[in-house]
């Protein structure tokens, strides 16, 4: 009998205590509430709600889903107060700001009335497509791939092409996709711009937003451009995979270093990017690689020069230092190093002592001021382009070790004050 009224009292207490659902939002009822959409336009939301009082307050809450942390915004529609509204809110797609196809949005309402009664809906989930095309679809727990125009034996080359760059970045680079990546394969030029942002350069054949926090590609492919389209792919989700490797917010590789892995896993430069790149070499017209950790230019020799360049650098430091010395350097990039300590750190120079030893390597002339000259011994197999011939002597010094051009003396306190002021490696976490 204790028992037993100890247990009714409790559930009495419970009962006291727990508010029943729905009590807060008192008389509050949402009739009708969703959303509509034209790519690159516009996206409008609409809620209907009625209650036993006059509603006064309806806000709209929002927020794009990234792969880190999504902001919520909050927005205030206009509308007429009553028993019964009609509330719309419309995100103009052009004036305010660009998004790319394959975002997710969530939103959600609260509704108040004159009477302290408040009501907040449950998130709506929805994915921002490119609605102007009938897409079809590959995909596994790493990658999707959407495509329009071409065949299925098109389609699933380019996607059995993005598995393949996948393992091999993966593999190589110690990096893991962890969100899987959508990739949209647009069937013209013109459709691909039109999917873009407003001012994207004519010349842009593909796009990586991977860098805004979305694991999100674009790339536009004909169906008899096949073979340019493999590489492509190869090279964007390159910079996809590495962007997700990247810790916000101060976490990024060196532009030329992204570019540069990018056309290395797509499988060298192209024929116009290695014939720039032999010009400049035998025309001493080199770009400086610390000039190349900015946006590249936009004259589309120069851009040529750029790409090949970047490629080159990577090329030297997998095939002088290693797949292993390059993980590495990712890794203490990653997390916000910058490029002079980074490099400082894995391999004991900074961005000036990388050029002269890649510019001995691909037989370039100095860089312009340069009082170190880099001797690397010579690697075997065919060189790639701008790599000089194995050289014959036997007595080559040991890698990366450096002569200082001057005398012994001058020499000696030369190394002392390199030693004392030279820049420290940054601190590992």
């Amino acid at each position: 009998m204790r028992r037993f009224v100890v247990l009714c009292l409790a559930l009495t207490a419970l009962l006291v205590c727990v508010p029943t659902a729905g009590a807060q939002e008192g008389g509050i009822t949402i009739q009708d509430s969703g959303h509509e959409f034209n790519f690159r336009e516009r996206i409008v939301f609409h809620l209907d709600a009625s209650s036993d009082s006059e509603i006064n307050e309806v806000v709209l809450v929002y927020q794009m889903q990234t792969t880190r942390r999504p902001v919520a915004t909050e927005v205030y529609p206009e509308f007429t107060p009553g028993t019964t509204i009609h509330a719309e809110y419309e995100l103009d797609m052009r004036a305010q700001y660009y998004l790319p196809p394959g975002v997710e949005i969530s939103y959600h309402w609260r509704v108040r009335d004159a009477a302290g009664h408040e009501l907040e809906t449950e998130p709506t989930v929805f994915t921002y497509e490119d609605n102007t095309h009938e897409w079809k679809e590959l995909s596994n727990d790493r990658v999707a791939l959407y495509w329009y125009r071409g065949s299925d034996d098109f389609g699933q080359t380019l996607f059995d092409q993005a598995v393949e760059s996948l393992d091999n970045i993966e593999r190589d680079l110690g990096v893991t996709v962890k969100h899987r990546i959508k990739l949209y394969v647009y069937g013209t030029y013109d459709d691909l711009h039109a999917a873009l942002e407003e001012g994207a350069q004519e010349w842009t054949g593909g796009r990586s937003f991977s860098g805004a926090g979305y694991p999100i590609i674009l790339i536009g492919i004909a169906p008899d451009n096949l073979e340019w389209g493999l590489e492509a792919i190869a090279h964007e989700l390159t910079h996809a995979v590495i962007a997700q490797k990247m810790v916000p917010p101060f976490g990024g590789l060196p532009h030329w270093m992204d570019e540069g892995l990018a056309v290395y896993y797509q499988g060298g430069p192209t024929a116009y990017e290695r014939t720039a790149l032999e010009r400049a070499i035998r025309n001493n017209t080199l770009l400086s690689i610390r000039s190349l950790n900015s946006n590249f230019p936009t004259d589309r020799d120069m851009v040529n020069l750029a790409y090949a360049e970047s490629w080159s650098v990577v090329n030297f430091m997998f095939e002088h230092y290693g797949e292993e010395k390059v993980a590495e350097l990712i890794e203490v990039f990653s997390v916000g190093a910058h490029q002079d300590d980074g490099l400082m750190e894995v391999f004991g120079f900074d961005v000036d002592g990388l050029e002269d030893e890649w510019r001995q390597y691909i037989g370039a002339p100095p860089r312009e001021g340069a009082s170190v000259v880099a001797t690397l011994l010579p690697q075997q197999g065919t060189p790639a382009v701008g790599t000089p011939q194995p050289a014959s002597s036997p007595t080559s010094p040991p890698p990366r070790s450096r002569t200082i051009c001057c005398g012994a003396a001058p020499a000696a306190l030369f190394l002392v004050l390199f030693l004392a002021l030279r820049p420290r490696p940054a601190a590992q976490g």
